[in-house]
């Protein structure tokens, strides 16, 4: 049972290991695109290849960056603990690796402090993603597409 800042109770069954990788992956190869060359991240200003990984330097294929991404949804899945659907799973992978640098932080409050997570998220949501002073509209509607996976 997980208990959401509003204070209503949902119950959440464990999701097949495959399900939930399967699901996190067409997502983010829906929302990140594929590039091949390194290229400015407009979000965090480092670069990015493949499908939003960190730039590895020169051409990478699309095959590589497949598995790259497999393995990092892989990764993070195992690093959230709780009972959620697959639908949470898929927002909750989405949104955290979509942050790498700050990925260790929102773990933590996945794990430990689900309300704060939830009150973040419905900020990013709602028309607060920002970068240099400018709204990032893509994000927004990725962030707003998150929430809704993990809390409707």
């Amino acid at each position: 049972m997980l208990k959401f800042s509003d204070g209503t109770v949902k119950n959440a069954t464990v999701p097949s290991k495959e399900g939930v990788e399967n699901e996190a992956f067409q997502f983010i190869v829906k929302s990140e695109g594929f590039n091949s060359k390194c290229y400015i991240d407009g979000a965090g200003g480092g670069y990015s290849q493949g499908y939003g990984h960190m730039c590895l330097g020169g051409k990478i294929s699309e095959l590589d960056s497949r598995q790259i991404l497999l393995k990092d949804i892989i990764r993070i899945n195992e690093l959230i603990i709780g009972d959620f659907s697959i639908n949470q799973r898929v927002g909750m992978i989405s949104f955290l690796y979509n942050h790498p640098v700050t990925q260790k932080g929102y773990i933590n409050r996945i794990n430990n402090n689900f309300p704060e997570f939830q009150s973040l998220l419905w900020q990013k949501s709602n028309n607060h993603v920002y970068h240099n002073g400018v709204r990032q509209g893509g994000l927004l509607t990725r962030r707003k597409e998150e929430y809704d996976l993990i809390f409707n």
